[in-house]
């Protein structure tokens, strides 16, 4: 029963921290933010706003934009 109360909760915890982080919207640049919004300017000619390149961004530390 302990088992399975502690996943659960491990499991709704993770959910609220990645939920929250990606609530954040961050004014200043990261490494992969920047990179977003390079390209999208090269690429696309226009340059996106906070809130479109933080969605953009990658939460996963193994996945580049």
């Amino acid at each position: 029963f302990f088992m399975e109360l502690y996943i659960f909760l491990v499991i709704i915890h993770i959910y609220a921290n990645y939920s929250a982080v990606r609530a954040l919207k961050l004014n200043s640049f990261n490494e992969d933010r920047l990179a977003i919004v390079i390209n999208q300017y090269l690429f696309h000619g226009v340059i996106i706003d906070v809130g479109e390149a933080n969605q953009l961004e990658s939460l996963s530390l193994l996945r580049k934009p």
